[in-house]
């Protein structure tokens, strides 16, 4: 636990660009298994997710009709 601590005051004293960078890094270095073993547990499928309403409405409960219907030129 203190531990713990001492990394979180560490982490309160890295500027933006440090933090942005870390965290960057920790997603482009993710293990491929392992993201695609998470992906198929939160989403119940394996291999391709076929998007639908109720995936929408799961990734945003307030407004899934910003997903199904973007405008064609968000990516």
């Amino acid at each position: 636990m203190v531990e713990m601590l001492a990394m979180s005051c560490e982490w309160i004293n890295f500027t933006a660009a440090e933090r942005q960078a870390d965290r960057f890094a920790a997603c482009f270095f993710m293990p491929q298994k392992l993201v695609r073993e998470g992906f198929e547990f939160m989403f119940c499928c394996i291999g391709r997710l076929r998007f639908s309403g109720v995936i929408a409405y799961h990734l945003d409960p307030i407004n899934p009709n910003r997903l199904l219907y973007a405008p064609k030129e968000s990516k």
